[in-house]
């Protein structure tokens, strides 16, 4: 299935098996799952969320400092 995930402003069109989920879209893009969050339209949804067809994600890198 595609999937598109929108990392930085850039768009990533991704190829993945049925029933892929957000963190291995993450994976498959090069990113590390744990430092990001993904949105589908405006809502965060669970690294373990199933994703569909032609689904369009966002990328969110999560910031943290000390």
């Amino acid at each position: 299935m595609r999937v598109i995930l929108i990392v930085n402003k850039e768009k990533r069109e991704l190829d993945l098996p049925t029933g892929s989920t957000a963190a291995q879209a993450l994976a498959a893009a090069g990113l590390i799952p744990q430092s990001y969050l993904v949105a589908r339209g405006k809502a965060i949804i669970p690294d373990t969320a199933e994703l569909l067809e032609q689904d369009q994600l966002t990328a969110i890198k999560i910031v943290s400092g000390g």
